[in-house]
């Protein structure tokens, strides 16, 4: 109970109650630390899991590469996806996560904003015109809802 008056002797010394301007209590800066708070327990947990994953594919990988009958067990696409997504979690983790979230965003809001029919109709356009499929249906009927 003294030490936590021995710390704060100096500040109330100088007559300041701790709390600097900067200190906010508002909605807004509570929910953005709780943001910062959750990406940061977040991204360690990935890191973790990343470790996991990478851990486990190398095991994986020695044991097949060992031969044995139980090897024969464990595809080596496994192996490499978990080696793969295991650093991939441990050195980008919520970043990695963020900016395929981010992706996902600008995609979703270019087919709101009519923008993804005009990539479909210009792909059909050219499909039908390199001579890559035989038949093309007209764009208007085909596509009735995006036109």
């Amino acid at each position: 109970m003294f030490n936590i008056f021995a710390t704060l002797a100096p500040v109330l010394a100088q007559g300041g109650s701790g709390v600097t301007a900067n200190d906010s209590w508002d909605l807004e800066s509570f929910f953005n630390n709780a943001t910062d708070y959750t990406q940061t327990i977040g991204g360690a947990f990935l890191a973790l899991i990343g470790i996991a994953g990478l851990t486990w594919g190398g095991f994986l990988l020695v044991r097949k590469l060992m031969g044995g009958q139980q090897a024969q067990q464990d595809s080596w696409f496994k192996i490499v996806a978990l080696i793969l997504v295991g650093g991939a979690m441990l050195f980008g983790g919520m970043t990695l996560l963020l900016n395929f979230a981010e992706g996902g965003k600008d995609t979703i809001e270019n087919f709101g904003s009519g923008g993804g029919a005009t990539v479909l109709v210009d792909q059909l356009n050219f499909i039908g015109a390199s001579g890559l499929a035989t038949h093309v249906p007209d764009v208007a009927l085909a596509l009735p809802g995006l036109l």
